[in-house]
């Protein structure tokens, strides 16, 4: 979570409740100018500030950011971010529908070093065996969703259902790999109405 989001989610959070920033300042023993100008420049406040204002909010660190109050240094220091788990496996084998709404299941916090592959980052788990060794059941994997960025591991839509694979595009083909070799490849027309690729797969956090 960058400075500016946590603003805008703080701030939607205040006007739900009926606050004005006076009184949330107020009551959180916060200069209301230093939070007028961290909101402008899009910075944090300190630790001590973060607790007091969304204890004024009733709110818990877990509840707004997803994370353990032990882990807010490192999100107000961009050490980690926080994403969006999607509730939407994607399979490394058959095929997973894909239904027309993502919903979103949980937030976990991933390395601050993502941030450089967008904002656009979210979480899903891997269903089958189809990319063993490299992925593997159960695991969750970070994607953006920017589209292709060269060969790799890819979330992408086929013949209407979600799936984790290699990609490898070659003139108007693309290869659609598993890396378990009990899997056929797959090979579709790049300019298939079946086939989407929704984005890469950036971090992996293998399941124990």
């Amino acid at each position: 979570m960058e400075a500016k989001e946590f603003w805008h989610k703080l701030e939607s959070i205040r006007l739900n409740l009926g606050m004005t920033q006076e009184y949330l300042c107020k009551k959180a023993y916060v200069s209301l100018q230093s939070t007028r100008n961290r909101i402008y420049k899009g910075r944090f406040p300190t630790i001590e500030e973060t607790l007091r204002l969304l204890k004024v909010l009733g709110l818990s660190v877990e509840q707004f950011f997803g994370v353990e109050e032990e882990q807010l240094d490192s999100i107000l220091k961009n050490d980690v971010m926080v994403i969006p788990v999607m509730d939407q496996a994607f399979s490394a084998g058959k095929g997973q529908f894909i239904p027309d709404d993502e919903e979103v299941k949980e937030y976990i916090s991933v390395p601050g070093e993502l941030a450089r592959y967008g904002k656009n980052l979210a979480a899903c788990r891997v269903k089958g065996d189809s990319m063993e060794p490299t992925l593997f059941d159960g695991d969750t994997i970070i994607c953006d969703k920017n589209g292709y960025d060269g060969d790799g591991v890819y979330i992408i839509t086929y013949q209407s259902s979600g799936f984790v694979k290699r990609l490898q595009f070659t003139n108007d083909k693309v290869q659609i790999i598993s890396d378990n070799p009990r899997y056929k490849t797959m090979t579709e027309s790049t300019q298939s109405d079946d086939f989407t690729v929704v984005g890469k797969v950036r971090y992996v956090l293998h399941k124990m």
